[in-house]
């Protein structure tokens, strides 16, 4: 996989987690759903795992930008 790859599809995952989670804490809101069917994703996560995940993401597309940011011209040429 190359590194744009793996950037578009880091990106990818944050947009789909963050869609989740704000449809998993619009569905908490209503009142017409129990607890027990709120606490859940239609993946099956609950909110804190979600959370979790789009921590990860960031820190992952931060550390590769990082990176592709610090890459030197020299440095891109032995590799």
């Amino acid at each position: 996989m190359t590194e744009d790859a793996l950037i578009n599809e880091l990106m990818q995952r944050f947009q789909l987690l963050s869609m989740e989670k704000a449809m998993l804490e619009i569905k908490q809101k209503r009142s017409k759903y129990t607890r027990e069917d709120a606490d859940y994703s239609l993946q099956g996560y609950t909110l804190e795992e979600i959370k979790v995940a789009i921590d990860e993401t960031k820190k992952c597309l931060s550390c590769l930008l990082e990176i592709r940011l610090n890459k030197k011209p020299e440095k891109m040429r032995w590799m």
